[in-house]
Formats: C-alpha cells, structure tokens, sequence
C-alpha cells in the first residue's frame, strides 16, 4: 500500500457493495474479459456532451461518440440509440437556451480529506461532467447519466446520494458561492406500440447539501478507508451475498469466483475470463 492514499468514487462504491467485490477489482485487479454495454455506451455519450457543452456541432458531437462505440450493443444500447439520443440534446438544449453559463467542462479534481490511521493524506479524487453558474442560485455540478429505467424512483436517487455529496464538497474546494449538484437523466429510448421511435426522456433535478451533511460524508468516508484497512490487515474480505451479487439485474462479474467454494487465497483465476485491469483514481493534472 503506498504513502499517498488515493481514492474516488468508484473504489468507495465497490467497497459498500461488498468488500469481496472490492478485493477482486482493486486489490487483485482484475475485470471481467466480457463487453461492459452499458458503461461503455454511457462513457460515448458523454464524450458526445463534452462536445456540445464545449460549443462543438452535431457532426463533430456524432463523430466522438461512434469513435468510443464502435460496436453493435444490445437491446436498448446501439449505435442509431446514440445517435438518437444526441440529435435530440443537439436540437432541444442549445448551449444559448441552457438557464446556466458553462464555467468548465470535464473538471478533473483532487482534494485531500484528512489523513488515515497512518498519517498518510488521504487524497479524493474524480472527475465532474459540467461545472455550470446559474443565476440567482451560484455554482451547479452537473452529473450526466443515461439509464434504462427512468421513472422518479431512479431521479430520487439524487439524495442521498454519495457522489453528488462528493462532488458538491469537492467543488466548494474550487469555486466560491456553490449551490449544489444536478442529476442530467437521460432515459435510453424505447421501441413502443404506440410511438416507432420516442425521443429520449430528459430529467433534471437540482440537490443540496448543508454542512453537517458535507462534514458527514467526510467522516464516514474515513471509517470507509479505516475498513478497507482493516481488510487489508486481516486478510479476510467478507462477501455481501446475496444482495451484491445482482445490480440493476445484472450479476456481479466475479460471482463465478465466489462460487468456487475455496479458501480465498485458493481462488482460480481463469484468463479466458478475467483479464489485469489497474483501476487508477483520475489524477487532476492542471
């Protein structure tokens, strides 16, 4: 374990989910050898968004998306669903019609929240989608997302919600006067009895903070760094079955290895299915 502790999202994520999961992906650091659909069309449109939100055209917003999706999908993820999706953004959300001013887009960042049980700094890293100013409001962080499931149960998830309060604290790092976060929904369209095609369904929700939420978050994340320690000192990564196992329907990637019925440290690792990934917090450059 190195002297810098450096965390995000992603990693703090795993852990909740089950410290198992966790061990796999960010200790041995190994992935699933099969297509992530989702994640990978979901990380294409955003490309295409940077695009838009940097003033680009339609032509070059299309052009940067089929670049990071050149495969064929699924059922509700594909290239003409990508190309619907950012047509209808082009045409329905010009940047000169927004109720916000573009202040940055694709922030990198890095702050430091303390120190752990070792006094090394224990570094948040990440990376926001927009930083927009709204009047009368202040600063926004603005999270694209694209699901499958819109409906208002899935733009609830805003709050409580570990990300935003993240980025929200992140950003008072950065700017002056910020207000909060907005979740960017946008529901994948799908094929129905009564419309062909039905434009994608767009949802915006603003959420907040106060301070005793921010300083919250900052402790418990703490007790988070303090359990994966604790893991790492022991040796022993306990499983979150059977809750884990699926996420949004979708069984966990490692399951097969935890079906294996063995001591941990006798789990076959089978290189027709996994492959060394190295996840690494995105480091803010600038």
């Amino acid at each position: 374990m190195s002297d810098v502790r450096a965390f995000d999202n992603t990693m703090l994520d795993a852990f909740l989910r089950c410290p198992r999961y966790y061990y796999f992906r960010h200790v041995l650091c190994i992935t699933g050898r099969g297509a992530k659909i989702a994640a990978q069309f979901g990380a294409a449109i955003h490309e295409g968004l940077d695009y838009h939100y940097r003033g680009r055209d339609l032509e070059a917003m299309l052009k940067v998306f089929f670049e990071n999706f050149d495969i064929e999908g699924d059922r509700y993820r594909t290239p003409e669903v990508g190309k619907q999706i950012l047509t209808y953004f082009h045409d329905n959300y010009p940047l000169e019609s927004e109720p916000f001013e573009v202040v940055e887009v694709e922030k990198g960042f890095e702050i430091i929240l303390g120190e752990d049980q070792a006094g090394n700094p224990l570094h948040y890293y990440g990376r926001i989608d927009l930083v927009a100013n709204m009047p009368h409001y202040g600063i926004l962080v603005i999270d694209h997302k694209t699901t499958t499931v819109m409906s208002d149960a899935y733009m609830d998830t805003k709050d409580p919600n570990r990300q935003f309060c993240g980025y929200i604290i992140t950003a008072d790092e950065y700017y002056d006067n910020v207000y909060g976060a907005m979740l960017s929904a946008i529901g994948i369209p799908r094929q129905n009895k009564t419309k062909a095609n039905p434009d994608p369904d767009v949802r915006r929700e603003i959420t907040t903070r106060n301070k005793f939420e921010k300083a919250e978050w900052v402790n418990e994340t703490a007790h988070i760094v303090r359990q994966i320690d604790l893991c790492h000192a022991n040796n022993v990564w306990p499983e979150h079955a059977p809750n884990a196992c699926r996420k949004w329907n979708i069984p966990c990637s490692f399951m097969s290895l935890c079906k294996q019925k063995v001591p941990l440290h006798r789990v076959r690792i089978y290189p027709t299915e996994f492959k060394e990934d190295k996840w690494v917090p995105f480091e803010n450059k600038e």
